[in-house]
């Protein structure tokens, strides 16, 4: 079956995806465009790399779309780090006009300090990403921290 292209900005980085299964694209939400041909890179995975990888999903969430979906998580974080980007496992806000970022290993409640956050300062602060902000390291020395889908 030959899916549509799609595209993803990413970190200032335009990302090509050509996906295997139709309804992968469902959990990118308003985080595609379809794809125009330019892109600065492009990423596929194999069937083969979703079973070498399954692993990234937990044994109740094993449909194939959510496979690839976190798949593409890390093929696409993989790639980034020679552009000098990282996804990263925390949760970022923008606070007083810089970022901040509440990270420690999962299940450790960092959800739930920034729900406590919003109900505290919510005028105050914006949710730049829940669970894996794109952090990109600029020449000037100068780190910012982008949203992803992940």
């Amino acid at each position: 079956m030959d899916l549509k292209s799609y595209c993803l900005d990413c970190g200032g980085m335009k990302i090509k995806y050509s996906f295997l299964h139709q309804e992968t694209p469902s959990f990118f939400k308003e985080y595609l465009t379809l794809s125009d041909g330019a892109a600065d890179m492009e990423i596929r995975i194999t069937p083969t790399y979703m079973q070498e990888n399954r692993w990234l999903v937990d044994e109740r969430e094993q449909c194939l779309p959510f496979i690839e979906f976190q798949c593409l998580m890390l093929a696409t974080g993989n790639a980034l780090l020679k552009y000098q980007r990282a996804l990263f496992h925390g949760v970022a806000i923008l606070w007083r006009e810089k970022a901040w970022i509440l990270t420690a290993p999962s299940g450790t409640g960092k959800t739930t300090q920034l729900r406590h956050w919003l109900r505290l300062i919510r005028k105050d602060m914006q949710v730049i990403n829940g669970d894996k902000p794109l952090l990109e390291c600029r020449e000037d020395g100068s780190v910012w921290v982008h949203s992803s889908p992940w």
